[in-house]
């Protein structure tokens, strides 16, 4: 009798067998921001540890020139055999900078590997009407919203707008289709009060957001009218808003070590995004994002330049970014590495089926 794990090594050696020179997809995986990468890297390092398979190497150029261009950008990492079924290699690369910096870097990177599908993932912003912290955003089409003319009577916005590729909204309809938002364990009580408090502090609504619609579906509709029947027993919500002492009770738990986001729900969600080269930071930038469109729910500083580039070359490209912040004046990094977390995880889903739709 064959022992199991004996018997997925030899499924292993089977299906490299099979597809030993098949060209493989290779899927450039790009970031802004080191911190953003560390997440998906982090993510790929552990499964090939955990399933005995190589660790990355740094890409082989063919020629020193071409390694010497590529130092230059920033550090180049390849998994060739991350995927046993999947014809697919996978390339990281972070360019370390913002807005247009890292959209130049981006786009260098592209022009020299010549990948066969890009995706963007970390961090973004997002209307707070719209999404929750810690939620997914998927782009189906992405605006420029930094793009115009400056006449007389102010701005004239050229109104670009990069869509994303058909195979990358396929699978990511996919991927969204199939999330089950009870992968996380059953919230507890304690931590769905919290999450109640901290909407009401920020100004936010809770009811009908994706996170509460999440919940309820998962949970039960009882659940949340549990935690708002608490709430009001502790004294820490009257008449629909925070009092004092719930604000106590919530700076105690952000202040308290240990503590993760990843009790909360989120969702996955396919949306326009807005990408320009200022940090929006309240109402005005809001309104000059809406002036693309009024749909637009996340909103970064590097995605439409690297949407430019990828349609200039044919290159499908599609943006997967978790929400950390409202874009208002509450922004902070309390939720930033949970939500680059969750931004990669969905990616290698992604990444996964996209050999199905290309």
């Amino acid at each position: 009798m064959s022992l199991p794990h004996r018997r997925i090594e030899d499924d292993d050696k089977k299906n490299r067998k099979e597809n030993e020179g098949k060209k493989k997809l290779r899927i450039l995986v790009v970031s802004a921001l080191l911190d953003e990468m560390k997440e998906f890297e982090g993510i790929v390092d552990k499964e090939c540890k955990r399933k005995g398979r190589p660790l990355p190497l740094p890409h082989p150029f063919s020629s020193v020139a071409e390694s010497r261009y590529a130092s230059s950008l920033g550090f180049i990492r390849v998994w060739s055999n991350f995927f046993v079924h999947h014809d697919v290699e996978i390339v990281t690369y972070c360019a370390g900078d913002m807005a247009s910096n890292a959209a130049v870097k981006i786009s260098s990177t592209i022009t020299l590997l010549e990948p066969d599908a890009v995706i963007m993932v970390g961090i973004c912003a997002a209307d707070r009407n719209d999404a929750s912290m810690g939620d997914v955003l998927i782009s189906n089409r992405i605006y420029q919203y930094d793009i115009g003319k400056i006449k007389d009577d102010g701005f004239m916005l050229d109104g670009i707008c990069h869509m994303t590729h058909s195979a990358w909204r396929a699978v990511g309809e996919e991927v969204a289709g199939a999330y089950d938002a009870s992968r996380h364990s059953k919230m507890e009580k304690k931590y769905g009060r919290l999450w109640w408090l901290s909407r009401l502090s920020n100004g936010y609504s809770t009811v009908g957001s994706p996170a509460f619609d999440a919940a309820a579906k998962y949970y039960g509709e009882s659940y949340w009218i549990d935690i708002y029947n608490d709430c009001i027993r502790k004294g820490w919500i009257t008449n629909g808003k925070i009092t004092a002492k719930g604000m106590n009770h919530l700076e105690n738990y952000r202040n308290k070590p240990g503590e993760r986001l990843s009790h909360f729900p989120n969702s996955i969600r396919i949306v326009p995004f807005a990408s320009g080269q200022f940090v929006i930071s309240g109402d005005n930038g809001w309104s000059m994002v809406r002036r693309a469109s009024r749909k637009v729910v996340g909103v970064d500083m590097e995605s439409g330049a690297v949407a430019s580039i990828c349609q200039y070359f044919d290159i499908p490209f599609v943006v997967v970014k978790g929400v950390s912040d409202y874009g208002d004046s509450h922004k902070g990094d309390s939720v930033r590495k949970y939500a680059a977390h969750e931004s990669a995880m969905t990616a290698l889903q992604m990444i996964e089926k996209i050999d199905n739709y290309l």
